[in-house]
């Protein structure tokens, strides 16, 4: 007996016929596709730049529902669940991108900063390591690394990354200054301070190098260093609260001085 095929079946026999029939026409299908969907995500991109977070994510669902494999439609899309704290939404996607382009440095990177948020900080270190392995001078990397191993104490870990990021870009104020927290948080104080000053020969108004040197100054003893930078912080502070905290250091190092100065004479 002739067996009658469904209508569904008919139709996809028949799509199957013309794929043989024409694998040019097949191909070229695909590669329109993906196309469509680079531009798709470069919207997206665009979008979540201009802080439209949103719409960006529209953006790439519609670049997946056009090529559901397109790893950098996921990547930018866990980017952006991870800026809006949507952290098991941004590991599903992150996750997904680095299997489908296991050799995307850019997605190791924002994985492990979505684990290091996750508090699953050994498995951030590995994505950091593996981002390093494919791109040995990648700042970004270096950089969150260095946060995740003080996050569990690591110190000497996180100087090192600091070391490196600063070797490569000595203009990076913010590794700069995380670097002389840590010098200062280990009794470095000499190193803490030379790195502050840097900060401040590359940003003459950053209030918070100012801050960090009178509190460094005066953790080594050097209260009238202390002083002058508590009191030039003090001319830039526009802060209420800001500026009610430098009055009272200023005022405890006045008085100090004051009793030190009436013991020698």
């Amino acid at each position: 007996m002739m067996k009658i095929l469904s209508p569904g079946s008919v139709l996809i026999s028949m799509v199957m016929v013309i794929a043989a029939a024409f694998p040019a026409w097949s191909e070229q299908t695909r590669a329109d596709r993906r196309e469509q969907a680079r531009a798709l995500t470069r919207m997206g991109i665009i979008r979540a730049n201009s802080g439209e977070l949103n719409k960006s994510v529209k953006l790439f669902n519609q670049s997946l529902a056009v090529s559901k494999d397109y790893a950098r439609a996921y990547l930018n899309r866990g980017k952006v669940f991870l800026i809006k704290g949507r952290l098991k939404k941004a590991l599903r996607d992150l996750n997904k991108a680095v299997k489908l382009d296991s050799r995307s440095v850019d997605a190791h990177v924002a994985r492990g900063m979505a684990l290091g948020r996750h508090k699953d900080y050994e498995a951030a270190v590995k994505d950091f390591a593996a981002a390093l392995r494919l791109d040995p001078r990648n700042t970004q990397a270096l950089f969150k690394r260095a946060a995740i191993f003080l996050s569990f104490g690591r110190i000497k870990q996180a100087l090192d990354d600091l070391d490196r990021v600063i070797r490569i870009n000595p203009r990076m104020i913010t590794a700069i200054g995380n670097r002389a927290y840590l010098l200062e948080q280990t009794g470095r104080y000499t190193a803490a301070i030379a790195d502050l000053k840097r900060v401040l020969a590359l940003a003459p108004r950053n209030l918070n190098a100012m801050k960090h040197l009178g509190y460094t100054y005066r953790q080594k003893g050097e209260p009238d260093s202390a002083l002058a930078w508590y009191q030039e912080a003090l001319k830039r502070e526009s802060d209420k609260a800001g500026r009610k905290k430098l009055n009272r250091e200023i005022a405890e190092l006045k008085t100090t001085s004051e009793k030190k100065f009436s013991k020698r004479n």
